[in-house]
């Protein structure tokens, strides 16, 4: 059994990590704008709900975590060749993230990192494995398994895997004809949603049970879906498609849109008590946002920041 990479790798991918009290690159409005025609919320209510959540985000390699409503930005760690959006643990006290590398051969190679929620300490989940290449990654509600993408011996294209936390005990979940991307955990930990691109260019949603077994289709249309995000109860998702925000039955009914057509919205990350849901909203600038399940209450929340993911 090799031991945990720590040292090495922490200098090597975590270029700084920060007290809690870093505020350094905070943009966010002094309280969200609220827009919509269809809020009957009063802007200070709002202001008030979300302070009381909390969301990590990225910003270029930088970990941040803030209140809802922007207040109390925190430095985690800054983590180098970061793509995409953290996944936390259970109880918030460690992340895994997907990060790019240059290999030997010049080629972009993807590796999967498990970081301590202060940053301290880094360990390369990937190594430890056999894997050609990882890629997107969800950790389950249970805090014992993770879910992620992953090229291994025998595949011809990137699948659904799970490993255990620290990068052992991997198994694919089920192999598909097509290549599939950016998973999520059902919040009962019973199912994993992803997507699936289907004859190389069609970008649709499928869920399947976490033994591997009930594969199932969720959408089937002329348009791209993506970054399915799951809501508390298990039973609705929201994804991206063409740039708006949408909402979906898990059985792949209902499907309808949140996000008016002038706002440009992006992966989205469904709050642990469902009221709210994050998205980007850059223009530009990387900016967060986040709206209601009804399509009410279109919330600007704060500046320099993207791949938002409530953490509480």
């Amino acid at each position: 059994m090799r031991a945990p990479i720590v040292l090495a790798l922490i200098v090597a991918l975590v270029v700084s990590c920060d007290a809690a009290n870093d505020h350094r690159g905070d943009s966010r409005p002094s309280s969200p704008a609220v827009s919509g025609s269809a809020s009957a919320t009063p802007a200070a209510s709002v202001l008030a709900e979300l302070r009381g959540h909390r969301v990590a985000f990225m910003n270029g390699p930088g970990l941040f975590t803030a209140h809802g409503d922007g207040s109390e930005r925190r430095s985690v760690a800054r983590v180098r060749g970061a793509y995409g959006a953290p996944s936390w643990s259970a109880n918030a006290d460690a992340f895994v993230i997907r990060t790019e590398r240059r290999g030997k051969d010049g080629r972009i190679e993807g590796i999967v990192v498990r970081v301590s929620a202060d940053g301290s300490t880094l360990v390369d989940l990937s190594r430890r494995t056999d894997s050609i290449a990882d890629a997107m990654v969800a950790w389950a509600p249970n805090g014992r398994r993770i879910a992620l993408i992953s090229t291994r011996k025998g595949d011809t294209l990137p699948q659904l895997y799970t490993m255990d936390v620290e990068g052992r005990d991997v198994r694919r979940v089920r192999r598909t004809p097509f290549e599939a991307q950016y998973p999520a955990w059902s919040p009962d930990g019973e199912r994993i949603a992803f997507t699936g691109v289907v004859g190389g260019s069609d970008f649709d949603l499928f869920v399947v049970d976490a033994d591997g077994t009930d594969l199932r289709r969720l959408t089937s249309s002329p348009s791209s879906e993506n970054w399915p995000t799951w809501a508390p109860g298990s039973d609705r998702l929201a994804y991206w498609s063409e740039d708006e925000i949408w909402v979906i039955e898990d059985d792949g009914s209902n499907a309808r849109r949140l996000t008016p057509s002038e706002v440009s919205a992006g992966e989205p990350s469904w709050s642990p008590d469902g009221a709210w849901i994050a998205f980007d909203c850059s223009t530009g600038e990387p900016v967060i946002c986040a709206i209601r399940p009804d399509g009410t209450d279109l919330v600007t929340l704060f500046g320099d920041a993207a791949f938002p993911i409530w953490i509480g």
